[in-house]
């Protein structure tokens, strides 16, 4: 791929703006948010046991940890209903994310690779990969050994693309196909340790699912029309690729890259919608998405060309591919349910990629200046964000276990800090892979990616089950909508108008919508 894409000067407006107030005033607001949060959230209240109502979501794990549900071990956890995106005030049970570990294989060259003998001694003083079990992966140092329970299963280096998929993303696709509930399926993880691999899988294998290299997305496309064979009229299906760079985000299918808005529910809004009508649609789409996604060749992950196919280095942007299902249900109705594959941008030390260190100043000032960013002021804001996302992550958990609803803000934050926040309110059931290296180098990544994964193991949040809704009485609300945003476009408005962005936005959202509406009521067979 070519070198990383350029910001505007519009954009890089936008970025200067929001990184100087963000790193200025983000420890008081995450205060400030805290107190406010505790004043005015009702106090816990305590579900029945039991299951709950139809539909109300997958288990939440059976062997649920007592002590993290505030409740004595021994005894039945106590389950904080309400908030987190549901209605009506429906007690639901908290469900945990399915969170799991991937250890690569060590590479032959670069970063990734083992130490010559002789020469591993040299990191015995640090932290360094020393292995999994079934307790978890094992951290050590001078001190002595640490294991890190939080995964439901460390994937070796030996595990197949097949196994990694059945575990990690199977159930939560499952749910989305049967249309009960919206997924995010996402990869964390260093740089160069098999995120993308893990969520996108290598080009060869890109046009069949059933490839043995196939990542998690494609699989997730096989199933679904897997699911609907003979069935071809019952359903449409909408892929979309969004990318989350410098605070903001943009669409991938398009090579304007339009700046992506979001809704009340932080789901986004505005990016384009392509229709697969077979799995072998996903061929130029995948090409379109690597293609237009921001990537550098650094020394934990170099770009090459092979025979096995081209590798475009490290990816310097969290993207999402995104699969959108409306499916005919009965009495004139249809469900939508989403599915989210996240492969996040790659947490690391600037050291690590050969890169110089940068901080705030640096970062914006080449942002106004319309500077393609530096390898190393790449590493601080994609830290940065990993970093407030962990914090969200936290924020929202301790919310959830006393039965309150997180406060999510749409300000003093970034694009892809709020299109994460679905894993945090309950829009959506989750599943997590945490990638790592066993280079003993990188010991000290691998030892936080286990402390972020641990983190995330803790989330428990309601998750909001999916209803049908009137097939008519939608296409026409859309259709009014679509053209009263319409009217109101601002061609002319710049990046850094947020609302002009928004209702822009919005505008795209309401006509796609409308049309693949227009797409199902077509196909769906007469009652």
């Amino acid at each position: 791929m070519d070198s990383a894409w350029t910001v505007s000067s519009g954009h890089c407006l936008e970025a200067g703006w929001l990184f100087s107030v963000h790193f200025s005033v983000q420890a008081f607001f995450q205060r400030w948010r805290s107190n406010f949060s505790r004043a005015c959230e009702p106090p816990a209240r305590e579900l029945q046991s039991g299951t709950e109502g139809e539909g109300s979501g997958g288990p939440a794990g059976g062997e649920e940890r007592a002590e993290m549900e505030g409740a004595p071990r021994g005894q039945p956890p106590r389950r904080a209903g309400g908030g987190g995106g549901g209605g009506g005030g429906a007690r639901r049970k908290l469900e945990e994310p399915a969170v799991f570990a991937r250890v690569r294989p060590p590479a032959e060259s670069g970063g990734h690779a083992m130490p010559p003998e002789g020469e591993a001694h040299r990191y015995g003083a640090g932290k360094r990969y020393a292995g999994h079990s079934p307790a978890g992966v094992t951290i050590a140092d001078r001190h002595g050994e640490e294991v890190f329970g939080f995964p439901r299963r460390v994937f070796g280096d030996q595990a197949s693309q097949a196994e990694v998929y059945r575990e990690l993303a199977q159930p939560n696709v499952g749910r989305f196909i049967r249309g009960e509930a919206n997924a995010v399926v996402f990869a964390y993880g260093q740089t160069g340790t098999g995120k993308t691999h893990t969520i996108l899988g290598p080009e060869r294998s890109w046009g069949c699912s059933g490839h043995p290299d196939a990542g998690v997305f494609p699989r997730a496309v096989g199933a679904v029309f897997e699911h609907f064979r003979g069935r071809e009229a019952d359903f449409v299906l909408h892929a979309s690729a969004i990318e989350f760079y410098i605070a903001t985000a943009h669409d991938l299918l398009d090579d304007e890259r339009p700046l992506i808005g979001f809704n009340e529910m932080h789901e986004p809004i505005g990016h384009s919608l392509r229709l697969l009508r077979s799995p072998g649609d996903l061929i130029p789409f995948m090409a379109l998405v690597q293609r237009n996604r921001t990537t550098r060749s650094t020394r934990m992950n170099a770009a090459e060309a092979g025979d096995k196919g081209q590798h475009s280095g490290s990816s310097r942007s969290h993207a999402a591919v995104v699969l959108t299902l409306r499916q005919k249900a009965p009495g004139g109705k249809f469900l939508r349910s989403v599915l989210h594959c996240v492969d996040m941008a790659g947490a690391e030390r600037a050291s690590s990629t050969g890169a110089e260190r940068s901080n705030a100043m640096e970062v914006i000032l080449q942002a106004m200046r319309g500077q393609e960013l530096s390898l190393g002021s790449q590493a601080f804001v994609i830290n940065n964000e990993l970093a407030f996302f962990r914090t969200e992550i936290k924020n929202a958990a301790a919310a959830h276990r006393k039965g309150r609803k997180p406060l999510v803000s749409k300000c003093l934050t970034t694009a892809a800090t709020e299109y994460f926040s679905q894993c945090l309110t309950g829009l959506c059931s989750v599943a997590a892979v945490v990638c790592m290296s066993p280079a003993p180098q990188n010991g000290w990544e691998t030892w936080f990616a286990c402390q972020y994964g641990g983190d995330i193991s803790r989330l428990r949040v309601p998750v909001t089950s999916l209803r049908p809704c009137s097939l008519d009485k939608t296409i026409e609300a859309a259709e009014h909508q679509a053209a009263s945003a319409v009217a109101g476009m601002r061609p002319d408005a710049k990046p850094y108008d947020k609302y002009a962005v928004r209702r822009n936005a919005l505008a795209r959202h309401a006509t796609s919508e409308a049309t693949a509406l227009r797409e199902l009521q077509a196909r769906m067979r007469p009652a």
